[in-house]
């Protein structure tokens, strides 16, 4: 029963709202329903930039595979059914943050790492953990095998920075995971 806290262990107990970026921006804007929306249609514009700038740059295909990629992503049934809902968040987020690990990993300036953790902490503060983590185990096995493919002698570095990257950004999610971690050692 979400309207209990039945279930909830971190600080979503508190405002029955899940702590994501799509919660924030539209809190920013004033909470209302087109601010919801409007928050929406960005990260949806986002993440459609995001899918175009990957298939062109980083895989190097034509526009229109790279179009029919981005008409599939938004077109199949889980983006549908789940568009406004938490449990599609992580979804819409991550290919922001394969793009972002693309870009840190060919060329591994500060910038790039912040968008990379920027990124990875968004898509981590949506708190559905399960979409969450399978986004993230396919974002960054694609990033990783991609990295290792076009330079196999950097290949510690690579997995250095897909280790760092997802511990950083729990890191700075310490306030919304620990109690969830404490809970788990404790009493569940």
């Amino acid at each position: 029963d979400p309207y209990s806290a039945a279930g909830s262990l971190g600080p979503e107990v508190l405002v029955d709202l899940k702590f994501s970026p799509i919660t924030l921006v539209s809190a920013l804007f004033g909470g209302s329903a087109a601010a919801f929306s409007f928050s929406l249609i960005g990260l949806f514009v986002l993440s459609a930039y995001c899918i175009l700038r990957t298939f062109t740059t980083y895989l190097e295909l034509s526009l229109e595979a790279a179009l029919a990629a981005a008409a599939i992503f938004f077109l199949n049934g889980f983006a549908l059914a789940n568009f406004d809902e938490v449990i599609g968040q992580p979804y819409f987020l991550a290919p922001l943050v394969l793009h972002a690990m693309l870009i840190f990993t060919n060329r591994q300036i500060p910038w790039n790492a912040v968008l990379a953790v920027a990124a990875t902490t968004a898509l981590l503060s949506t708190t559905f953990t399960p979409t969450a983590v399978l986004a993230l185990i396919v974002v960054y096995s694609i990033s990783l095998s991609l990295g290792l493919a076009r330079t196999f002698d950097r290949k510690r570095r690579l997995v250095a920075i897909h280790v760092v990257i997802p511990s950083i950004s729990l890191l700075l999610l310490a306030f919304l995971y620990l109690p969830i971690f404490d809970a788990f050692g404790t009493y569940l």
